[in-house]
């Protein structure tokens, strides 16, 4: 079930049961083409605290909060 979606990625929510403390992925796509030109989507579980697919994204790169989290290069 899809919990949020920001210009970071798409949270999801797995479907209770499979675990009781409703485990999250985040859904993030990679910004550089591949050579057929499609893009390559990432799945990254995350602990189910997390609200937005930015503070997901900002966990991943082991930070306190989404507001540590500022991009500022896509390669």
């Amino acid at each position: 079930m899809l919990v949020r979606k920001d210009e970071f990625g798409k949270l999801w929510r797995l479907q209770p049961g499979w675990d009781e403390e409703e485990p999250r992925v985040v859904e993030d796509v990679n910004r550089t083409p591949e050579p057929d030109g499609s893009y390559r989507h990432y799945f990254l579980q995350v602990p189910p605290s997390v609200r937005t697919a930015r503070e997901a994204v900002a966990w991943t790169f082991g930070l306190a909060s989404a507001d540590e989290y500022a991009l500022t290069l896509e390669s």
